[in-house]
């Protein structure tokens, strides 16, 4: 599977990045973390903003979904951009998925494939590709 484009993964950072910072008051921290976790790339979106009620957050990703309390408090948006973001990351054979606490904050996760765990050092030194191809 080839990495995504510049252009894709700017969008998906874009997305999750200023939904993490309209959801937050100004002195609340967002963090960005990413770890090599094996087969896959981990990077996960942490916000200490309003948090999605619980009945909410399986519905993040369908077009257009806006929760009910974000609409009441007059958030602009138009509920494409985790939509989105999650049809970008599965067309790079990703995941993403939500977990947050109302009025806690909110952690958006993405693993994508790591292209890297492929190639692996075998007992006799050498490093092989995914084809078992010696380089």
């Amino acid at each position: 599977m080839k990495p995504p484009s510049p252009a894709l993964w700017e969008q998906v950072l874009d997305n999750l990045l200023e939904n993490a910072l309209k959801y937050s008051s100004l002195n609340q921290l967002v963090l960005i973390q990413v770890k090599d976790a094996g087969e896959v790339i981990q990077l996960s979106v942490i916000d200490q903003g309003i948090g999605i009620p619980t009945k909410d957050v399986q519905h993040l990703f369908e077009p257009f979904f806006r929760a009910e309390e974000t609409r009441q408090r007059g958030i602009v948006g138009v509920g494409l951009g985790l939509a989105i973001t999650a049809r970008i990351v599965a067309a790079f054979g990703g995941s993403i998925w939500a977990e947050s606490r109302h009025a806690a904050g909110s952690t958006f996760t993405i693993h994508l494939p790591n292209s890297h765990h492929d190639e692996q050092t075998r007992d006799d030194g050498e490093k092989h590709d995914h084809d078992g191809i010696t380089e």
